[in-house]
């Protein structure tokens, strides 16, 4: 009986030992010790003395701002930085924004939320840069990933290509949402740098043409679907600068199409005069004159309407009222309808001074320079272009 009883105090003695030792160690505000120092709440770990220790850091006398922002961000508890006041108030913010980067948005001024975002950029990405409030700023962090030339481009597609070619990386390709446009950056990717990722192209006409491309071989004649073939011809005529590539297409109306599209790539109009009928080849120069603005292209249209509408078009895109002047030469139009397209142009386009004074209308030209100076704030010497006396008055009141 009294060796049970020993053994039995001997267990208690031993199991108070046992947990004693290995038990979780909980300070009064219920946070579990790691490895005996925990700046989670801030504990001090004792250093073997009597002396009673800070067990929060809002006890301690020092090294107290930096606790909390430990804490803060041990454990993404954003209202321990509110605890602090000025740099430190920032520096809390800008340390636990590393955890969630919306954080960045508490912060006092746009300059102090522009740079904690850019901060955590390398962590949350696109994210981050879209909530930043400077638009320079914003764009900068959006194509931090694109050469310096590139990103200056203003074209989403154009800007796409140009970084993949000048990183040797086709995967910028497939940024671009749209199915087409990120076909066409495969393609001139391929051919650019002479490397195969043509594969990656879904339509497969330009599929083909651009595998011919690089690989310096013509199989478009092979496909059996007509729209297919005509289309692999286009572009591979389109790349090689040499619309003859399109005169195998057997369909007129893709044929036509090959042939006006060619002409546009290689800055060509005479390509146009190879279109079968006189419509379409109307067709052709007018859509030339628009990809290209070059109004001569307008003149070689038969139709007269369509000669009148295109010039002025291409003058009123120009912002050159002189470019009426080309249908002069065009019967069936009058200085009545030259008039009219000057006035549109005039009216329509911020036409610089010296695209007014190349006009051959005084009237016109007088009504031009005016707007021109008013609308530019130009020095009040140029009113003396002016002929008409009334008006050069007026004008010369505007400053």
């Amino acid at each position: 009986m009294k060796m049970n009883k020993l053994m039995l105090v001997a267990a208690l003695v031993f199991t108070v030992l046992l947990f004693g030792c290995i038990g979780p160690n909980v300070e009064g505000n219920g946070v579990i010790k790691k490895n005996g120092t925990n700046m989670t709440n801030g504990t001090i770990p004792s250093n073997g003395t009597n002396q009673t220790l800070p067990t929060r850091c809002e006890e301690m006398t020092s090294g107290k701002e930096a606790c909390i922002i430990q804490r803060a961000y041990n454990n993404n508890y954003i209202y321990d930085c509110y605890l602090l006041d000025g740099e430190y108030f920032e520096q809390c913010i800008n340390k636990i924004s590393d955890l969630n980067y919306s954080y960045c948005m508490k912060l006092g001024n746009s300059t102090s939320m522009d740079n904690c975002l850019m901060n955590v950029v390398a962590r949350f990405g696109d994210n981050a840069c879209e909530m930043i409030t400077n638009e320079t700023l914003r764009t900068n962090c959006l194509l931090r990933d694109y050469t310096e030339e590139c990103r200056n481009i203003s074209n989403l597609f154009a800007r796409t290509v140009c970084n993949a070619i000048a990183k040797a990386n086709a995967s910028f390709c497939s940024d671009l949402d749209d199915s087409t446009q990120k076909d066409d950056c495969y393609l001139d990717y391929s051919f650019t740098r002479n490397e195969n990722e043509c594969e990656n192209i879904a339509n497969l006409g330009k599929k083909t043409a651009c595998k011919d491309l690089v690989l310096n071989q013509t199989t478009c004649g092979s496909l059996t679907n007509i729209q297919i073939q005509a289309n692999c011809y286009l572009y591979y005529a389109a790349y090689m600068k040499e619309c003859s590539w399109c005169d195998p297409i057997g369909d007129i109306t893709y044929k036509n199409n090959c042939y006006e599209k060619c002409a546009i790539e290689t800055n060509n109009m005479a390509v146009c005069a190879r279109v079968s009928s006189e419509l379409d080849r109307d067709n052709c120069y007018w859509n030339y004159a628009k990809a290209t603005l070059d109004v001569d292209a307008c003149q070689m249209i038969k139709i007269i309407s369509f000669e009148k509408t295109c010039t002025q078009q291409i003058a009123l895109a120009n912002a050159k009222p002189a470019e009426c002047d080309n249908m002069k030469d065009t019967t069936g139009l009058s200085q009545t309808d030259i008039s009219a397209c000057y006035m549109a142009v005039i009216t329509g386009a911020e036409v610089s001074f010296d695209n007014c004074v190349a006009m051959n209308d005084a009237y016109m030209e007088d009504i031009c320079i005016y707007n021109a100076i008013k609308r530019d704030g130009i020095s009040t010497d140029y009113c003396a272009y002016i002929k008409d006396n009334a008006l050069r008055e007026e004008c010369l009141k505007l400053f």
